[in-house]
């Protein structure tokens, strides 16, 4: 059983980044990408069978500097995506690589 991930989902555009509900910064670019574990389960009647598992949530903003190190002090971070989506997750480096704390709410 061949263990595998696929991206099932990217996003990008300008969003709002929030810290305990008040705004931080407008216009904030972002890309994410949602990623799932696969792991390939085929058999002789079904040789392609593929059983998804779990899916992970990472990407990145584009903060300035200074704005970048800010916002790596903070615990509670929330991307408010364009789509009307939130995001809420924590800075992994001051050059905007974020990881989220959970998936998207609505």
């Amino acid at each position: 059983m061949l263990k595998r991930t696929r991206p099932v989902e990217r996003i990008s555009g300008l969003g709002q980044i929030s810290n305990d509900g008040k705004p931080l910064f407008q216009n904030m670019r972002y890309e994410i990408q949602v990623i799932e574990d696969v792991r390939d389960v085929g058999t002789m009647e079904n040789p392609n069978a593929e059983m998804p598992g779990m899916k992970s949530i990472q990407g990145r903003v584009y903060p300035d500097r200074v704005d970048g190190l800010r916002m790596m002090s903070s615990q509670s971070l929330c991307l408010h995506l364009q789509d009307g989506r939130k995001l809420q997750f924590f800075m992994q480096s001051s050059n905007g690589q974020i990881v989220a704390r959970g998936g998207f709410e609505n």
